[in-house]
């Protein structure tokens, strides 16, 4: 069974495949932080988090090397819902100072 990195990577490669359609399949929990190389971000201008507040140990392994490599980080607020519920994430991730762009609409930014 391939990994959830492995599946990730090849739907990069696949630009016909709806992000969407990945996680549907995707098994949790998620990769180990430690799986993630800088390989991973190579040729990459982005990196955007999304839905994946739960997972703050890869989130911020993913962060590390973004920055190591050059990579602008956003983070998709998600929902007020999601804002509501993680809200002390979401904060500890905007004040380090790696999130380059924030999408939030206003229901999400006056949760915060």
């Amino acid at each position: 069974m391939g990994s959830v990195l492995d599946g990730y990577r090849n739907a990069l490669k696949e630009t016909q495949k709806a992000f969407a359609e990945y996680r549907q399949s995707a098994l949790l929990p998620e990769e180990p932080a430690n799986e993630l190389t800088r390989e991973d971000f190579k040729g990459s201008k982005w990196l955007v988090i999304r839905y994946g507040v739960q997972i703050l140990e890869v989130i911020h392994a993913a962060i590390i090397i973004a920055k190591q490599e050059g990579v602008s980080v956003s983070l998709d607020l998600a929902s007020f819902e999601m804002v509501q519920k993680f809200r002390s994430p979401f904060l500890q991730l905007l004040e380090s100072g790696s999130i380059d762009l924030c999408f939030a609409n206003d229901d999400e930014a006056t949760e915060l």
